[in-house]
């Protein structure tokens, strides 16, 4: 069991990541901000 500001930390550098991937493929942005209207 992860404690409970591991879990913060973690999920921030999910968050991170996904930024950086963003900036790498400015494309898969749209798909991960607007699932629904494809």
């Amino acid at each position: 069991m992860i404690s409970y500001p591991k879990q913060i930390e973690l999920k921030q550098e999910i968050v991170e990541d996904c930024f950086r991937k963003v900036k790498e493929k400015p494309s898969f942005l749209p798909i991960v901000a607007s699932p629904k209207e494809k």
